[in-house]
């Protein structure tokens, strides 16, 4: 008997077993097949956050693949992990549910800024070039203000003068100073 599937699942099928032109008991047999040992992660673009607000909770979603690029359907005690990068700032996602063999990662982040995102997969980087963009929050109104300069050095106004135009420089600001 030969089967073949266009798919990168778990996936059944039905094969009928005859001897002489007579069907064997039985027969149909259902077989069913499975993805094989797990070997790299990768991330799932299309349900993942990618791009997030400053302070709100996303999530990252990552499965796993066999060695032809089956995606397994369960989740395993494999060592997976996610990593945000931007400079200094390192940001570890936590992982807080698999399900289906779909492993959820959760972060926030408060900085505004683009953070190269990194996978590991039984501690063996796997090559990720993805990034995730965090922009900034509502405005605030407690953390917005004028100033007298475009640094934000000065909040005074030293050379204003009545009956010349003074530049006042208005920064809006979230509510993490972004």
């Amino acid at each position: 008997a030969v089967s073949s599937q266009d798919s990168n699942t778990d996936w059944s099928f039905d094969l009928s077993v005859s001897l002489h032109g007579e069907e064997i008991s039985g027969s149909p047999f259902t077989a069913r097949m499975l993805a094989g040992p797990p070997v790299q992660a990768v991330l799932d673009e299309s349900q993942s956050t990618l791009v997030a607000t400053a302070g709100e909770t996303s999530s990252l979603y990552v499965h796993t693949v066999d060695m032809q690029g089956n995606t397994a359907t369960v989740c395993t005690e494999t060592v997976l992990s996610t990593t945000l990068s931007s400079g200094k700032m390192v940001t570890l996602p936590q992982l807080v549910q698999c399900q289906d063999g779909v492993y959820e990662f959760q972060y926030s982040i408060s900085t505004v800024g683009y953070y190269d995102l990194f996978l590991d997969y039984n501690g063996a980087p796997v090559d990720s070039l993805h990034s995730v963009t965090i922009q900034s929050a509502a405005i605030s109104a407690t953390e917005s203000f004028a100033a007298a300069d475009t640094s934000t050095l000065s909040r005074v106004f030293t050379s204003a003068v009545a009956g010349i135009p003074t530049e006042v420089f208005i920064h809006a600001r979230d509510s993490f100073s972004n």
